[in-house]
């Protein structure tokens, strides 16, 4: 049988689809089906966001103990990104903070509960769209995109 799935022109399957197959026929796995990879794309489980959120919580506290009204300041830079633009992502708030003088937290998992925070006062949204940071730090990491919802055009 020619693998159709890769435009294979001979009539033999083409190195990739072999390889898959011969896994799922010694290991016995089951190809996934839809409702599997619809089940897997909505995210971790329950206890792995609890896990998520407590740790961007102690990220949160810490940089407050360092830096005492560090947290306000941090939401206060995002409010007055929003307002200004009507699309931010990390790297705008990075360079806003900066701007403003408001010192990096001991780690960069603090601005997690930050955004969350944003985000339940409805001061922005996530469009479901990614960009690339231009931070050499985050190794070209795909950041998401939000929408302001407070923006004020000028």
């Amino acid at each position: 049988m020619a693998c159709l799935r890769h435009n294979w022109s001979q009539d033999r399957w083409c190195p990739y689809c072999l390889i898959e197959k011969l896994k799922r026929e010694i290991f016995n796995l089951k190809q996934p089906t839809l409702p599997d990879m619809e089940r897997s794309s909505k995210g971790p489980p329950d206890e792995g966001r609890q896990l998520a959120k407590e740790g961007a919580e102690r990220a949160t506290e810490h940089a407050e103990k360092v830096d005492p009204g560090w947290k306000k300041e941090a939401y206060s830079v995002i409010y007055g990104i929003a307002q200004q633009n009507e699309f931010l992502n990390a790297d705008d708030v990075w360079k806003g903070a900066k701007r403003w003088g408001l010192p990096e937290p001991p780690d960069n998992r603090a601005w997690g509960s930050i955004w969350v925070r944003a985000k339940r006062a409805g001061v922005v949204e996530k469009t479901g769209r990614f960009t690339t940071t231009k931070r050499p730090v985050a190794h070209r990491m795909d950041i998401p995109i939000y929408r302001s919802l407070i923006y004020q055009e000028k």
